[in-house]
């Protein structure tokens, strides 16, 4: 019997644990809402867009890579100098970005979210702003991808038999070119 309720209390703290992990959440603030047309920098609205800290640690992987490509102004690459430069703007000013990287696993689902991407998509009769977005949105993600971080984070995945066909050492040396180059 002694047995029966320490499995119990075992199996009770496990649906516990599980219960805290967090899958869903959004920003409370997007571009078309009204609060988002009061802001008066960029500074504000990445502020407004910090994921609170007590959710942002129960957020699992898949979910933070999903928020923090969908964050709502990504990185505006045109007006930096490089690429890298508006990447890290947005490293620098958003929580969910670092956490993100602290991760073993995020390249693998970074990964996923950039190969699930199709260019056969992307519509030349879409309006300027919508081709910019569309473009903008393969720029952003491939900036993520680039970062050193993320690419030693491939290696956890290839150990994990997740990724099986890919480089490593070949796309860190892309990466480093891409920063160096965009620096």
């Amino acid at each position: 019997m002694k047995y029966i309720f320490l499995i119990f209390l075992i199996l009770v703290s496990f649906a516990i644990n599980a219960q805290d992990n967090i899958v869903a959440w959004d920003y409370p603030v997007k571009p078309g809402m009204e609060q988002w047309q009061k802001f008066n920098s960029v500074d504000d609205m990445y502020q407004a867009c910090q994921i609170p800290v007590a959710i942002l640690r129960k957020l699992d992987s898949e979910s933070l890579v999903n928020i923090c490509l969908n964050f709502p102004a990504p990185p505006l690459f045109t007006i930096f100098n490089t690429p890298q430069q508006a990447f890290m703007q947005y490293y620098s000013n958003f929580n969910g970005i670092r956490e993100l990287f602290e991760r073993k696993d995020a390249g693998q689902f970074l990964l996923e979210k950039y190969a699930a991407m199709s260019l056969s998509d992307f519509n030349p009769l879409w309006p300027l702003h919508q081709q910019g977005r569309f473009v903008s949105h393969y720029k952003f993600i491939e900036s993520v991808l680039a970062q050193p971080q993320v690419i030693a984070s491939f290696q956890e995945a290839m150990e994990s038999g997740f990724l099986v066909d890919i480089d490593v050492d070949m796309m860190y040396k892309q990466a480093k070119k891409y920063v160096y180059e965009n620096e």
